[in-house]
């Protein structure tokens, strides 16, 4: 959009039949393109951890391009590609698999089976933080402070 700042008519005293120019003094005011929903989505993908899901490529790929289309700092004409690029990153959010053995996706813990330190185990409706695992498997969770961890 072009806004006239100033309008000035030269000559200043016009003579019926004379000639005149105009002489304007304007700037072109540009708009910018709600990017609102654009940064929400890429907060939340980056509040996300990685280590969580089984493949976080997608969500990395659809937050990339949508950082660089914010980084453009895109125009009301481009209002269209920010929406579908903030629709991209949700679509691959709502994708995303649990990996297994997180806090939010515990491994359901069987009598003897073999445990990993660091994982996730779910056994009578807790969940256990594996903190070693020698011969973790021969302790049932809860009952070794120094082998479990309950979250």
């Amino acid at each position: 959009m072009i806004v006239v700042d100033d309008v000035q008519i030269i000559p200043p005293q016009l003579i019926v039949g004379q000639q005149f120019r105009l002489r304007l003094r304007a700037h072109e005011e540009i708009q910018y393109a709600d990017t609102s929903g654009l940064a929400a989505a890429i907060n939340a993908a980056n509040a996300l951890n990685p280590a969580d899901y089984t493949d976080f490529g997608p969500v990395s790929a659809a937050v990339s391009a949508g950082q660089a289309l914010l980084n453009a700092n895109p125009t009301v004409d481009r209002q269209a590609e920010v929406d579908a690029a903030a629709q991209a990153i949700h679509n691959a959010i709502a994708a995303l698999q649990w990996a297994e053995g997180t806090i939010n996706n515990p491994i359901p813990y069987r009598h003897l089976m073999s445990v990993t330190e660091g994982l996730y185990y779910s056994y009578n409706g807790n969940t256990y933080r594996c903190l070693r695992s020698e011969s973790s498997s021969l302790m049932v969770p809860g009952t070794a402070p120094r082998y479990w961890e309950r979250v």
